[in-house]
């Protein structure tokens, strides 16, 4: 459980298959509306998974450094980049959505 009792789930596809593997995953343990859920490798389950509110993509820069790539619905974006200054971490918002990022969910 997460502060004040929220749920968070996170869940690794990258040795799911598309189709069957898929379908047959218990999805509804874990979209319930009610929990955060964190998703690596999302291709395998594009037709179960509902959008991405919020999508991450890192890029390795060097050796020990990554940049990451956060895009976040409209709603979201200024609750994000308040936390993200908040945190001391520099950002710019663009216009790009997670469903165009593709890779990034």
């Amino acid at each position: 459980m997460g502060r004040g009792g929220t749920r968070l789930h996170h869940l690794d596809l990258y040795r799911l298959s598309p189709g069957d593997d898929a379908a047959l995953f218990a999805w509804s343990d874990y979209l319930d509306g009610e929990s955060i859920v964190f998703v690596e490798w999302p291709e395998a389950a594009t037709m179960e998974l509902p959008a991405a509110d919020l999508g991450v993509s890192l890029a390795h820069e060097t050796l020990t450094s990554r940049n990451a790539s956060v895009l976040a619905r409209s709603a979201l974006t200024s609750e994000l980049m308040a936390g993200l200054a908040g945190a001391g971490i520099s950002a710019t918002v663009t216009s790009e959505s997670p469903a165009q990022a593709g890779e990034a969910s």
